[in-house]
């Protein structure tokens, strides 16, 4: 629906739509850098999720018959939800947490270890590989927790079901 996230769509889709909003808009959007993403989601907290240590089906869409954390089950809704549809973080953002994985900028390496201090995206390491962030519905709870990152190709393979991005924009 039009309120929900959109998915199945691979790096190399992800980086064509930005190209053709920026052309559109004159305004200059993109796939947000690891840091950014992970400094967003969290918004001032290190808890694994944006409210705290643990995770119930009210604030998230995923595996809900799977428990972290001695939480309780919950549902599996078993495919996206409207963007909107639980609580925001501090900084006013929905559904870090599950719903679709998130494409980042970065190449991707094994750890963060090295990474810029900037914020800005890491450009070294695989990149025949990019990060995604966030988790999705198809995960179990420890899966979108703000700290597990995974990867993929950018092409079309990976354009999986319960793969999305989120941009961010550059200011002047």
């Amino acid at each position: 629906g039009d309120a929900c996230p959109v998915e199945s769509v691979s790096w190399n889709d992800a980086q064509l739509f930005v190209e053709q909003l920026n052309q559109q808009t004159g305004r200059t959007y993109r796939l947000p850098s690891e840091a950014e993403w992970e400094y967003a989601a969290r918004a001032t907290t290190s808890a694994p999720f944006w409210w705290g240590a643990d995770i119930n089906t009210n604030q998230a869409n995923y595996n809900g018959t799977l428990t972290y954390n001695g939480g309780a089950k919950g549902e599996y809704r078993q495919t996206t939800v409207r963007a909107d549809a639980f609580q925001p973080n501090a900084f006013g953002l929905h559904n870090v947490s599950g719903n679709v994985w998130e494409w980042q900028t970065d190449c991707w390496n094994a750890d963060y270890q090295g990474g810029p201090v900037d914020g800005k995206a890491r450009l070294t390491g695989d990149c025949s590989l990019h990060v995604m962030r966030g988790g999705s519905w198809i995960d179990d709870p420890k899966g979108v927790r703000l700290g597990l990152r995974t990867k993929d190709a950018p092409g079309p393979k990976s354009r999986d079901f319960y793969t999305g991005f989120r941009l961010a924009r550059s200011l002047p």
